[in-house]
């Protein structure tokens, strides 16, 4: 692990790590990039994601009170 820390950087060796993980699920489920499943979670997250889109436009724009 400090071998790669000191060859990418903690960004770059956090970033590979996930893309690992990411390959390492789609090989053990079938279902892990199946469009269904895909769908499914992009339903579930959607209203979270647009709470913190308001939010985020807020914090840029400094209206905290």
């Amino acid at each position: 692990m400090g071998a790669l820390l000191r060859r990418f950087g903690r960004e770059g060796t956090v970033l590979l790590l996930f893309g690992a993980a990411f390959v390492l699920c789609s090989r053990l489920s079938p279902y892990f990039l199946d469009a269904a499943g895909l769908l499914d979670a992009s339903t579930l997250y959607m209203e979270a994601g647009i709470v913190a889109l308001g939010m985020t436009f807020v914090i840029i724009g400094g209206q905290i009170d």
